[in-house]
């Protein structure tokens, strides 16, 4: 394998590794956020909510956590680079070009969208699944 094949290769590992601890990471904080807020899906469906009523409200709010945080850690990964690059531009006079493939960026916000998407339907999933009667009777 050559070189560069090499670098690609422990890049994408890298990028894998780094997915499989996000997608751990979401798993947890729905898990927690769905375990402080039973007693409210239990009250909503015992007043008529529908389990499609609660997975709808549940996915709304995962799918805008989730975008709001890939956009701020898009922009807080990305800030401090361009900064670094003006400031070296402007001390050592150099021009740096700064590229971003179509096929990175296709690929980046589609891996976004389906970890946004896929924890969602997770965690709306998971909501709808809740006892009723347990519950209310745990408050």
């Amino acid at each position: 394998m050559s070189e560069q094949k090499n670098a690609v290769f422990i890049k994408g590992i890298i990028c894998a590794a780094t997915y499989v601890i996000l997608a751990i990471n979401l798993l947890g904080a729905f898990a927690n956020a769905l375990n402080k807020r039973s007693f409210e899906i239990g009250v909503k469906r015992a007043i008529g909510a529908s389990p499609g009523q609660i997975v709808l409200q549940f996915f709304l709010e995962g799918v805008t956590v989730i975008s709001a945080n890939i956009i701020l850690a898009s922009l807080v990964s990305v800030i401090p680079f361009l900064a670094y690059k003006l400031y070296q531009s402007v001390q050592n006079g150099l021009v740096w070009t700064i590229y971003l493939s179509t096929p990175s960026a296709i690929i980046y916000l589609l891996n976004c969208f389906v970890i946004c998407v896929v924890s969602s339907l997770y965690f709306a999933y998971r909501s709808s699944k809740v006892e009723v009667i347990t519950l209310i009777k745990g408050a």
